[in-house]
């Protein structure tokens, strides 16, 4: 299912939302209507996403979730519904005002019901439950990439790795491995080792994954070692 162009402007406004009722009063018709929707598509400017728009009863079965535009923010609660959730790919117009202005605490209610290690070799055993979260990021006119700068890995401090949660960074053309993409993938050989089994990320031409790139141009052992993210994250706390 896509619903496209959803906006919330001043100068235009197309938007819906789903109407809040008792699921345990119309059981039957979720049960009937949710089974085959397993992929949803959603276009928007200047919106919120919500359960409003995403309702949790009727996309409970949902595998795969593609979010495109300028997202103007997402709920904290966003996507505890969404157990059978394996692939969640976002795209923003701009990642620097989006992860700036929306945080990152939605984040971490994917999978908030679990709390493996990632480096326990327990992977395998929670394949279904590996979420790919995959942000695309491609330069376009009057738009620049965002670079994951090492003064912003404070908004990714609380990432939910023991959540199964799987970061996948797609960037167009050659970029800095900075501290905040290294914390970010510092879990990536753990990952790759079952990766048949996984939701693939995209492919676009002429993109890479920051964890191939870095991997190819640096010793990633190296990059993880020159950065002191003790420090880093006191340096947090200081900010605060």
């Amino acid at each position: 299912m896509s619903f496209y162009e959803i906006t919330n402007s001043l100068i235009f406004r197309n938007t819906f939302q789903f109407v809040d009722i008792n699921k345990t009063t119309h059981e039957k018709i979720f049960e009937i209507n949710a089974k085959s929707l397993e992929s949803l598509t959603l276009s928007i400017t200047f919106e919120t996403m919500s359960h409003k728009i995403v309702d949790k009863h009727v996309f409970k079965n949902i595998k795969k979730m593609f979010v495109h535009g300028t997202i103007e923010g997402i709920d904290e609660d966003m996507f505890q519904s969404f157990k059978k959730l394996r692939l969640l790919f976002i795209s923003s117009n701009n990642f620097n005002s989006f992860f700036h202005q929306t945080g990152t605490k939605w984040i971490n209610s994917i999978n908030n019901d679990i709390n493996v290690s990632a480096t326990g070799g327990k992977l395998k055993s929670y394949i279904n439950r590996i979420v790919t979260l995959e942000f695309h990021d491609k330069s376009e006119l009057f738009k620049q990439i965002y670079a994951y700068p090492n003064e912003d890995i404070c908004l990714f401090k609380e990432f939910p790795n023991d959540q199964l949660v799987y970061p996948v960074i797609m960037i167009e053309d050659k970029f800095e491995c900075t501290c905040t993409l290294a914390w970010l993938t510092r879990y990536y050989m753990s990952y790759i080792t079952i990766d048949k089994y996984m939701y693939r990320p995209l492919s676009f031409a002429n993109m890479s994954t920051v964890e191939e790139f870095c991997a190819k141009e640096n010793n990633l052992t190296k990059i993880y070692r020159a950065c002191n993210f003790t420090s880093m994250f006191e340096n947090c706390e200081i900010k605060r």
